[in-house]
């Protein structure tokens, strides 16, 4: 085994160590502030400590979930990835340990494009039934983009004198979108209602 697999499968360990003892807590002993933990949520920087006194370094791993990441993992999928993990305790810790390794790819994937500053942001399957979830997670995509880009590295020379009329071609065309939204909610009676609350630009 690598040394990069290795610090991957030791890394993935401990995360699942820490959500199994959570567990253990939550279920067994009923005691509800472990509740996050066992739910493979974000657990306490630094070191965890178990039932049973051992001393847990936190893996970057056990923050892949987080709301804070600079990532965004659909609501649904973290559910139904905490929910195919629920009372860990009871199980070897094989699945976890082999769902924290596939979070340790993926976390190393989203850090490496912030590094070229670029974004994880998948296509959203859009039916009747999610659509303004669909369009919600893709303004959010493109407002995390844009954000700061005035002060952005734009990594390439022909970009130098053409910064002012990209910056102007994008608002443009994000006006353009604003109206759209603008035109498609004209058509629902209680948008009338909505519009003095919507900035104009």
């Amino acid at each position: 085994m690598s040394h990069a697999l290795s610090d991957v499968a030791e890394a993935a360990a401990r995360a699942a160590s820490i959500v199994m003892d959570a567990s253990e807590r939550l279920v067994v002993d009923a005691d509800t502030m472990f509740m996050t933990q066992a739910r493979l949520g974000k657990p306490y920087r630094g070191a965890y400590e178990t039932k049973s006194g051992r001393q847990i370094e936190v893996p970057n791993v056990s923050d892949v979930l987080s709301e804070t990441a600079p990532w965004k993992i659909c609501v649904y999928a973290k559910d139904a990835i905490e929910r195919s993990h629920r009372n860990s305790h009871t199980t070897d810790g094989s699945a976890l340990r082999a769902t924290f390794g596939a979070f340790a790819g993926f976390q190393r994937l989203c850090i490496g494009l912030r590094v070229l500053n670029r974004y994880f942001a998948p296509s959203c399957f859009t039916r009747s039934d999610n659509l303004f979830e669909a369009v919600e997670f893709q303004l959010e995509s493109i407002d995390s983009a844009v954000k700061g880009i005035s002060s952005k590295p734009t990594y390439g020379p022909e970009y130098g004198d053409e910064t002012g009329e990209r910056l102007a071609a994008l608002a443009k065309s994000l006006r353009a979108t604003l109206e759209a939204v603008e035109w498609e909610m004209a058509a629902f009676p209680s948008y009338a209602g909505c519009k003095a609350n919507t900035p104009s630009f």
